[in-house]
């Protein structure tokens, strides 16, 4: 699954504006009808039109668990990982996950990446689990 980080979340992580541990950072599931646009969309406010809707799906998604971030010094970066979400008894096609800042306001609440799912993700009345990638969600060399 590759990751495209938004420059809003590349600005606000030299401004220290986001902190991936201590503050609640949301995954929610879009639809195909969302096309990414790391310079133009900056916030939730410019992409909820797009987000998937359906039985069991709760807009704004779901706040990750077991956040982490770690430093790997054999390869010199750092990483960000968190427990895969869960979805359950849910009816939804899924293109895209995007990670989010959730700042309390649709309109302030900054995007972080878009993660490709790779396809469309059929799910109906069942549970869907996004598996991050095992080596962790975002790498920062």
């Amino acid at each position: 699954m590759s990751a495209v980080v938004y420059n809003i979340a590349k600005e606000l992580g030299f401004r220290k504006s986001i902190d991936f541990l201590n503050e609640s950072i949301r995954c929610i599931l879009m639809g195909n009808s969302y096309v990414p646009d790391i310079d133009g969309h900056q916030y939730y406010s410019d992409i909820a039109a797009h987000e998937c809707t359906g039985p069991g799906y709760t807009a704004f998604g779901k706040p990750l668990q077991n956040k982490t971030v770690t430093r790997d010094t054999a390869n010199d970066w750092v990483v960000f990982d968190a427990s895969d979400p869960l979805w359950t008894g849910v009816t939804v096609t899924a293109r895209y996950a995007i990670l989010l800042k959730d700042s309390g306001s649709y309109a302030t609440s900054p995007l972080i990446c878009c993660l490709d799912l790779g396809g469309d993700k059929v799910m109906t009345a069942g549970n869907f689990l996004l598996r991050f990638d095992p080596t962790g969600i975002l790498r920062q060399v």
